[in-house]
């Protein structure tokens, strides 16, 4: 190829195939969370610019920057006729289906209006400027989903932005807005965590393949309903089921503080003032005094107060913490912003939902999307109407394949159950053998008995033993750590008391789930020593030994000791020598860097991965100083297999649109460029594959989740090959797929099946589980990487310099790049040490 003709294909992205069908697949319907966009009457999207300031003389002039105040102000605006055709988005724009021109006096291409409001009683006057901005044709939409090529990506993305504000902009009978978010209580779950779980639908316009569809999603919501906070406490104990009988725990009773969480922070009506809720008193009523009195008879005697409970606390309010009888603090309906760990989890509970009752939520939300176009005026104006049910979408199965275990000349093969598992006889490659290992406790002999260590580890290696992982030291020593003491020192002084000083295995006993004593064993493990680490909280030694924890355990260690578990079976047609390479970007929150980190394959089977860290600026997402990584993995793949790589397969993880080209151009020029760092003419088929997992599409059959390995075509992008898989089983909810897209190819150019069937063989590779996972196991190994890999920057990784690291957050981001490699203990350069 050309050097014009290469930078040309550079700029263009793969075509959707016209033939979907895939060799060997099963052709099915399944139902999305998707509704049909029939019809949207406008033929232009005009677009008008909003500028709103102050109009007080004695201020300076500035623009108002909270949304939900542009869009009172606004509102106040519309009242003059022109302007209640406008659809405001509450940010920068409005929109109109006809041309405002000829309604509106317009002076230097502005039209300027004055709007008033009144702000803490005070009536304030605001300049409302309307400017012309663009007008997007629909119909260039519409053709866009039928696959025309010459209308920009910007273009685009800006017509979807104005439909996605004019839909959104709709409201629904059953809607209720409470704290600004429009939401649904019908099917709202009342829960024993202090709230009720409302319903938000999230509305957004996608371009699928010949057709315009809305995505809804739906979530729950917590939401505190109009009551009194005693009658909010007695729902609260009355869900939990406790008794009236006082359980006292020093002044207050436990009960309450399980219940005072659920009202901290909240604002509450006190006599007509609102007022935050601080918190609870330590006392009750009865015992609290004010004038002489307990403030539980003051309040009958001067407010009328008969049902009172004076056993009960008082909540703290205002500014002033005054101490007011629950039952005089009145709530109004508000969304709960803050809510403790607990109260998340209840929350995200409620969310994951069986695929009978998202079906339910959802089509609830498109029957009334469905009728609210014809009542809404806003959406009559632009003449947009909706499908009232969930689309059907046409969908293929790929076949599953059969899992093999032990080496070539003695290899099993194992079926892949509906759920994503296969029975673990033993692994398909060991690794050589754990001759030198220890486990190091970090507590005291009391909290974590020598005995309990040594039970564990004989359990241990009864399980590798099954596996046929060869254990030679089936007696290894046992240390007592303290961590009062540096961890490095501890952990060299160990590896020090073994022969040359080399230990090929340390596990780790843990007390508690602590980020910085883990990430500190890792850096000096992986920096220092050059050991292989295995952590494992107290609690799991001392405990029954559940043989899935030891299964677990197991793989790990064979797998970071150069084993491995099990792989699909390919088919039997030779494969060329191929090199996959994975990447993905980690933003830190412990130092201003982000961690990118690249892993690339150094076997012929795909199943050993080697990787390198790049500290890169803080929120930068390209990767810099690729090529000179690509020409490291590629002496070592040829290192490892004497062989050069015919193929490189690129996997790409966390990359959103407005990214696309850009990654492409950076990254795929760098993978070029690596190539030719090795030999000037080299120059094998590269192909990049980005993976996104979030987005908002769900896929499933009426009643149940879809089965492994469900391929969807038609919801994926109309101008880039793409396609969303469910390789995995879902063990609650929906099942979510990755969406792949194709940025550039030119090794399934000429079968796509390949690439459907690789992609999903894949997900089978993962080496510390044995069952099938979300997506390709060397996004995992990128993704494991990056996230640990920030643990190889800090020096030390301790609570010191995570605090050192916080208060540099306050200081200004200096304006040096700061990027390089960031280095590994060479007797683990080469092996999977970040599983």
């Amino acid at each position: 190829m050309s050097t014009s003709n290469e930078l040309e294909s550079l700029k263009q992205f793969p075509k959707p195939p016209k033939e979907t069908a895939i060799s060997g697949a099963e052709p099915t319907m399944v139902l999305g969370n998707f509704v049909k966009l029939e019809e949207i009457g406008s033929k232009y999207i005009y677009v008008y610019l909003i500028e709103i300031t102050n109009s007080d003389s004695l201020a300076e002039t500035q623009q108002v920057q909270e949304p939900d105040l542009r869009q009172q102000i606004f509102a106040s605006a519309q009242k003059a006729k022109p302007l209640s055709k406008l659809v405001f988005d509450g940010r920068e724009y409005a929109y109109a289906a006809k041309p405002l021109h000829k309604k509106l006096n317009w002076t230097d291409g502005e039209s300027r209006f004055t709007a008033s409001l009144k702000i803490d009683e005070t009536d304030c006057q605001f300049n409302v400027t309307i400017k012309a901005h663009r007008t997007y044709d629909v119909k260039m939409l519409k053709k866009y989903c039928w696959g025309a090529s010459d209308i920009p990506q910007a273009y685009v993305q800006g017509a979807v932005f104005a439909l996605d504000s004019i839909i959104r902009s709709c409201s629904f009978p059953s809607m209720q807005v409470v704290s600004g978010r429009k939401l649904f209580p019908k099917y709202k779950v009342t829960t024993n965590a202090g709230f009720d779980a409302w319903w938000e639908y999230r509305m957004s316009v996608r371009m699928a393949r010949r057709e315009i569809y809305l995505t809804i999603s739906a979530r729950a919501v917590p939401v505190i309903t109009a009551q009194t906070v005693s009658e909010m406490a007695q729902v609260f104990f009355k869900k939990r089921q406790w008794t009236d009988k006082p359980q006292q725990q020093g002044k207050r009773d436990v009960r309450w503080a399980k219940f005072e969480p659920c009202v901290r922070g909240l604002q509450v009506m006190v006599d007509g003032n609102q007022m935050m809720l601080n918190g609870l008193t330590a006392r009750t009523a009865s015992e609290l005094q004010i004038d002489g009195k307990s403030l539980a008879e003051y309040y009958q005697q001067f407010a009328g107060i008969e049902q009172m409970d004076a056993t009960w606390p008082c909540a703290i309010t205002g500014r002033d913490n005054r101490p007011v009888p629950l039952c005089l603090c009145k709530l109004e309906p508000q969304v709960l912003s803050g809510i403790s760990g607990w109260q998340r989890d209840k929350l995200m509970d409620l969310s994951v939902l069986n695929p009978e009752m998202r079906q339910q939520l959802l089509n609830v939300a498109a029957q009334e999307l469905s009728d609210a176009c014809n009542s809404d005026p806003n959406l009559l104006a632009f003449g947009i109407r909706t499908e009232p049910t969930l689309a059907s979408i046409p969908a293929q199965v790929l076949p599953r394949p059969q899992m093999r275990m032990g080496l070539k000349d003695n290899s099993e093969q194992a079926a892949v159950g509906d759920n994503g598992e296969w029975k673990m006889k033993h692994v398909q490659q060991s690794c050589s053998g754990l001759k030198s290992w220890a486990v190091v406790v970090f507590a005291s002999k009391q909290q974590c008995s020598e005995s309990q260590t040594r039970a564990f580890v004989l359990q241990l290696i009864k399980t590798m033993t099954q596996l046929q992982i060869p254990v030679e030291a089936t007696q290894p020593r046992i240390y007592h750590a303290s961590l009062q003491k540096p961890i490095a020192k501890t952990l060299q002084t160990i590896t020090q008391s073994f022969k040359d000083g080399h230990v090929q295995l340390l596990i780790c006993v843990l007390p508690s789930h602590n980020q910085a004593i883990y990430g500190e064993i890792k850096r000096v493990a992986w920096v220092q020593l050059g050991v292989q680490t295995q952590c494992v909280l107290m609690q799991r030694v001392q405990g029954g030994h559940r043989p899935k924890l030891l299964e677990h355990l197991a793989l790990k260690i064979n797998t970071k000791l150069g084993g491995f578990t099990a792989d699909p079976l390919l088919p039997d047609q030779p494969q060329p020598p191929t090199i996959i390479v994975s990447a993905d970007v980690c933003h830190t929150t412990e130092a201003r860097v982000s961690v990118a980190s690249i892993v690339w394959s150094i076997d012929l089977q795909a199943q050993r991965f080697a990787g390198s860290i790049v500290q890169h600026p803080e929120h930068q997402e390209i990767i810099e100083n690729m090529d000179a990584i690509i020409r490291h993995a590629l002496r070592s793949f040829y290192q490892h297999t004497g062989k050069k790589p015919v193929r490189i397969l690129y996997f790409r993880d966390g990359v959103s649109d407005s990214q696309l080209e850009y990654v492409k151009q950076v990254e795929l020029g760098a993978i070029i460029r690596g190539c030719a760092l090795i030999e000037p003419l080299f120059r094998p088929q590269i192909t990049v594959i980005i993976a996104r997992k979030r987005h908002f599409a769900r896929f499933m059959l009426p009643k149940a989740n879809c089965p492994l390995g469900t391929v969807v075509m038609q919801m994926a992008h109309p101008q880039i090959l793409s396609f969303y898989l469910i390789a995995h089983h879902a063990q609650r909810g929906v099942a979510k797929p990755v969406y792949f897209m194709v940025l550039h190819d030119e090794v399934f150019s000429t079968s796509l099946d390949q690439l459907y069937q690789l992609t999903y063989r894949l997900c089978f590779a993962y080496p510390i589980v044995t069952r099938v996972v979300t997506m390709p196991a060397p996004l995992y190994y990128a993704h494991r990487l990056s996230g640990k890999g920030r643990m190889q920057i800090n020096s030390p990784f301790d609570e010191l310099s995570r605090s050192q690291a916080s208060s540099a957050n306050a200081k200004p981001a200096s304006t040096t790049p700061n990027i390089h490699l960031v280095p590994v203990h060479e007797r683990l350069a080469d092996t999977m040490y970040f599983l």
